[in-house]
């Protein structure tokens, strides 16, 4: 009997749980500590209640998904299977390196199939934006090898940009300075954030005002999105509680790119730890490497 590819992915790509369903992908959701309890980021819980949490002075933690959690989710549908995983980046967790000893073991269990976890040294919608193209993949009967080598030649072709209102959970996320956050926060700066090459967070410039962050997140995509205004491709927008800004930035996208393919989802619990409410983020196909 011939094995299927299964693909899998966890809670920190931000798709809804419908997303997963309709495009037959497994989910594992992520861990966040809140006053002193695990909670599972199963995208189920009201985030707008979360974010007005985090606004009031809540201070949750992430908890990584360790190997024996992963096995967890993985052995079964690796006895008849093959499995891609697409992980969160390097860069920024060591889950994906728990993920990929998942993968070995199960390669020793189950010697004749192909188990891969793909680092996407990106994050929330650029995890997401990988993750489908691995369904685009697996659907026109790629095998599983096929699918990770794809996802990491072109994993580097992805353009992640996100702005934020305020800075304090990136300064508690040592992202950014003291500093830098009073004098963010105090000027209404708002700084413009891009995934680079090795999956790190680099700041890239600054607006003042969030509207102006939003067109500036438009413009370094003019900049370096593949096919120019003849994109045809995905283009994955995510906020925390900030439905109007998000909207707006869909509008601006909408109007430049009319053959864009734009899903439009909430920051989860676990990627919100980091941002706080009032984040916006894109992710997008560039025409070259970042």
């Amino acid at each position: 009997m011939s094995r299927k590819t299964v693909l899998f992915a966890t809670s920190t790509c931000d798709l809804d749980l419908d997303i997963f369903k309709k495009y037959q992908i497994n989910f594992i959701p992520n861990l966040v500590v809140m006053n002193g309890e695990e909670v599972i980021d199963d995208r189920s819980s009201d985030l707008t209640e979360y974010y007005k949490s985090l606004k009031k002075g809540l201070m949750p933690t992430t908890c990584q998904n360790n190997v024996d959690m992963f096995m967890g989710y993985f052995s079964d549908i690796a006895k008849d299977n093959d499995i891609v995983h697409v992980e969160i980046s390097s860069g920024l967790t060591s889950t994906t390196e728990a993920a990929k000893q998942a993968m070995k073991l199960l390669k020793e269990k189950y010697p004749e199939g192909d188990f891969y976890a793909v680092d996407s040294l990106n994050a929330s919608a650029g995890q997401a934006l990988l993750l489908l193209r691995a369904v685009e993949l697996r659907d026109s009967g790629q095998s599983a090898k096929e699918i990770s080598d794809h996802l990491e030649e072109y994993k580097s072709k992805i353009g992640t940009y996100v702005t934020l209102k305020n800075l304090s959970h990136m300064y508690r996320g040592g992202r950014v300075s003291g500093s830098q956050k009073f004098l963010g926060n105090m000027l209404n700066i708002c700084p413009i954030i891009e995934m680079d090459r090795e999956g790190h967070l680099t700041p890239i410039g600054k607006a003042h005002g969030f509207k102006t962050a939003i067109k500036t997140l438009v413009d370094n995509i003019d900049k370096f999105i593949k096919d120019g205004e003849e994109y045809e491709d995905y283009i994955l927008l995510v906020h925390s509680n900030e439905e109007n800004n998000v909207d707006y930035l869909k509008s601006l996208i909408e109007a430049k790119y009319k053959n864009a393919k734009i899903l439009v989802n909430e920051i989860g619990m676990n990627i919100g730890v980091h941002t706080g409410p009032g984040a916006v983020a894109v992710a997008y196909w560039r025409k070259d490497d970042r």
